[in-house]
């Protein structure tokens, strides 16, 4: 049964015939090295562990853990769901993809997708995470999300977890997820990874599909107009790097003043490239809904940069011309 859809996922109940995934899956050294489980060596102790740990718990909670593929369906890429546990008074989030999808926002997609499934169809209120607290690539997902860290539990052999929590999914469902700051920490994400590390998963993870963004000159819809749009800006600037000056936010806003610089090695501002070195500030407004960036607004002066470029660019013409006289 379906689950979910996202903008590049589906979630769907784990059946027998996905055990020879689950034996990948469980055998990698992610895995091994987090979770630990053992004894899954072979395609029915795979087909027992979605028996034994997954169909039932279908039957008695309505939950469970669920694939998740492609939006197509052609490749499974991970597992992504709500645990019961009988020490726990409410369910926990779980998660795990084979490394080679690691760093793409997979897992953060997913998670998204479970808990809004998990407070939209099932009722549910509040979610757990449990997680080794060396398994830092997970800390750092549940953080965006928006769960903050409660206790530590024993789980046996004097070992201990972390405990992680999200007190109401309705705040989560209405796109504040869970409070100002977490969309600040949002925010500085977007202005640092995007913009200055230019990591393509992030816009994934942090745009929503439907986002508009109203920058100086034009209008972007979606994720593939934002990837067109900052080609254009880098293409002009191919070492354009940004700092944050200062951030407030308010309710689901977040404000940002900023600083800019680059070279102008590109033509896409419509002027021949002058290798002038060029400073400027701006603002930026982003409205945030479900952990993601549903609407951004940019200001900064556009028309002063390109008169100061376009002056380069003359007197680079003149001094051409002079030297070929």
């Amino acid at each position: 049964m379906r689950i979910a859809d996202t903008a590049r996922l589906r979630l769907r109940e784990l059946e027998l015939n996905d055990a020879p995934f689950i034996l990948e899956l469980v055998n990698e050294p992610g895995w091994l090295r987090h979770i630990g489980d053992k004894h899954v060596a072979t395609v029915e102790d795979a087909t027992r562990y979605i028996t034994n740990s997954v169909l039932r718990m279908y039957e008695r909670y309505g939950f469970g853990l669920y694939l998740v593929e492609s939006k197509d369906g052609r490749e499974a890429l991970g597992i992504c769901g709500l645990v019961k546990r009988d020490s726990l008074d409410c369910p926990d989030l779980g998660f795990a993809f084979l490394e080679r999808h690691w760093n793409h926002g997979y897992a953060s997609e997913a998670a998204r997708g479970a808990l809004t499934h998990g407070r939209s169809v099932l009722g549910l209120a509040r979610v757990l995470a449990i997680v080794s607290s060396d398994n830092q690539r997970s800390i750092r997902l549940l953080a965006r999300l928006g769960f903050r860290f409660i206790r530590q539990m024993g789980i046996g052999d004097g070992d201990e977890v972390d405990v992680y929590c999200v007190e109401d999914l309705n705040a989560f469902m209405r796109g504040d997820p869970m409070n100002e700051q977490s969309n600040v920490a949002l925010a500085r994400r977007w202005f640092t990874e995007v913009w200055n590390e230019r990591l393509d998963a992030t816009v994934h993870e942090l745009l929503d599909p439907q986002a508009v963004g109203y920058l100086e000159g034009l209008v972007s819809r979606g994720i593939p107009k934002f990837f067109e749009a900052r080609s254009y800006i880098l293409g002009a600037f191919p070492d354009f790097e940004l700092t944050i000056e200062d951030m407030i936010a308010e309710r689901d806003s977040v404000v940002a003043r900023w600083s800019a610089h680059g070279t102008h090695r590109g033509e896409n501002l419509g002027i021949p490239a002058t290798g002038t070195r060029v400073h400027f500030r701006g603002m930026t407004w982003l409205r945030f809904a479900n952990g993601r960036i549903i609407e951004g607004w940019d200001s900064w002066n556009q028309g002063r940069l390109v008169s100061d470029l376009q002056a380069a660019a003359q007197r680079d013409s003149a001094e051409s011309g002079a030297a070929k006289h």
